[in-house]
């Protein structure tokens, strides 16, 4: 099933499923500044949020009345809607930036690491034989 994050100038962030696009499954709201750009991880678990002074985090998952852990994609979380985490500069870093903005974080993936490296993966597309496809593309980080 197709997953959709919408962020707006009014500071919401809203989750969609393909079955229903005229009413969010769950929104999330309170933030003081319009939302600049979204990223969901390749699962659905985890978005964040990127406003001109700030970085929302959001974790999707809930446990259902059934005791089921779900997805807000799915379902809608109600009551039990996770609560955002505002990742945000202190005031000495906030001063050093120059009122420079935060621009469209992503999610990267570290998929494994050794006593040198760390391994991450992201994800890019490339044409081959007039199809387009997915591939992955490994980044060594020295440590």
């Amino acid at each position: 099933m197709d997953q959709i994050v919408v962020g707006s100038l009014d500071g919401k962030i809203r989750l969609y499923s393909s079955s229903s696009m005229r009413q969010a499954k769950t929104a999330f709201s309170g933030f003081d500044f319009p939302i600049t750009h979204v990223d969901v991880t390749y699962d659905g678990k985890w978005i964040v949020g990127t406003t001109d002074t700030y970085l929302i985090l959001i974790c999707t998952l809930f446990v259902d009345k059934n005791g089921s852990t779900k997805i807000d994609f799915a379902d809608r979380m109600g009551n039990k809607i996770s609560t955002p985490r505002l990742l945000n500069l202190n005031s000495l870093d906030s001063h050093m930036s120059g009122g420079n903005k935060f621009c469209s974080a992503q999610f990267s993936w570290i998929v494994g690491t050794c006593p040198c490296f760390v391994v991450s993966l992201t994800q890019t597309r490339i044409m081959m034989s007039d199809s387009e496809i997915n591939t992955a593309s490994l980044l060594c980080h020295a440590s």
